[in-house]
C-alpha cells in the first residue's frame, strides 16, 4: 500500500446537496484506470480575484459576500456622519471611516482591509479613534467587524475538473468547481481526507460538500 505524504481536507462554505461519486482505493499508479475525457475537461486553474474596490460612502449593508476584502481610496475621515459602534459596527455604516475608526487604515492613504457581516447588535457604542467619531445606535439588524486580511484573503480560483492539489503549494485556498465533474470517475482517493494527486472537484462531491449539477465553491485545507 502506498504512503500517503500528503492530504487533501474539503470543508464546506456552503451547504449544499452532495453527487456519489465512485472513490477508489490505494493502489500502485500503472493498476488505476482514470476515466479522464481530457478534449472535453483541459486541466486549466485561473486564479479570481475579489478585491472589490469602493467609494467612501459605501456601507456594509452594500456588500453581497458574508466576507469581502475591500480597498478604500483616501480622505474617508469626512464621511463619519454615518459611522455607529466601535469594534463592531452597525451594517447602515460607511465601512472605509470604520476601518480608519479601527485603525485599519489611514485616512491620508486609505488601503485594503477585510470585513465579516455578522447578525445584528442590541446597541452600538460610539467613541472616538484616530480622530474619527462613531456615534451610540440603539439595535440594528446586520453590523460587521474588521478582520485580519490573511482570513479574508485566501486565494480563490476557478479550476476545470481535472485539477488537482498540485497546482499549487498554498496551505489554504478557496475552489470554484464547474458543473458535471462527476462523470469524471477515476483520480479520487480517499475520504474526508484525500490524496494530493485527486481531482479537487471530484473530491469535493465525494466528501458531500458540492453540487455536482451546478457546481461551486468550497474551502481546500
Amino acid at each position: 500500500m502506498e504512503a500517503w505524504t500528503a492530504w487533501l481536507v474539503i470543508t464546506m462554505l456552503n451547504f449544499t446537496l452532495a453527487y456519489k461519486v465512485h472513490c477508489a482505493g490505494l493502489g500502485n499508479d500503472d493498476e488505476l484506470i482514470l476515466n479522464t475525457i481530457e478534449r472535453d475537461y483541459p486541466e486549466t486553474v485561473s486564479e479570481v480575484h475579489t478585491t472589490l474596490a469602493v467609494s467612501c460612502y459605501v456601507t456594509a449593508d452594500d456588500v453581497i459576500s458574508t466576507v469581502q476584502s475591500i480597498q478604500c481610496p483616501s480622505e474617508c475621515d469626512v464621511t463619519d456622519d454615518k459611522l455607529w459602534g466601535t469594534g463592531v459596527y452597525s451594517g447602515n455604516s460607511r465601512i472605509c471611516a470604520g476601518a480608519i475608526h479601527d485603525g485599519r487604515i489611514t485616512a491620508e492613504s486609505g488601503g485594503l482591509l477585510t470585513i465579516r457581516k455578522l447578525k445584528g447588535q442590541a446597541y452600538y457604542d460610539g467613541t472616538m479613534q484616530f480622530n474619527v467619531t462613531s456615534r451610540n445606535h440603539t439595535r440594528y439588524n446586520s453590523s460587521f467587524q474588521f478582520q485580519s486580511s490573511y482570513a479574508g484573503r485566501q486565494p480563490l480560483y476557478a479550476v476545470s475538473c481535472l485539477a488537482t492539489a498540485e497546482f499549487t503549494h498554498e496551505n489554504e485556498y478557496l475552489v470554484i468547481c464547474p458543473p458535471g465533474c462527476d462523470v469524471i470517475s477515476g483520480g479520487l482517493w480517499g475520504t474526508d481526507r484525500y490524496k494530493m494527486t485527486s481531482y479537487l472537484c471530484g473530491a469535493a462531491i465525494h466528501a458531500g460538500v458540492l453540487n455536482a449539477t451546478i457546481g461551486g465553491r468550497f474551502s481546500v485545507m
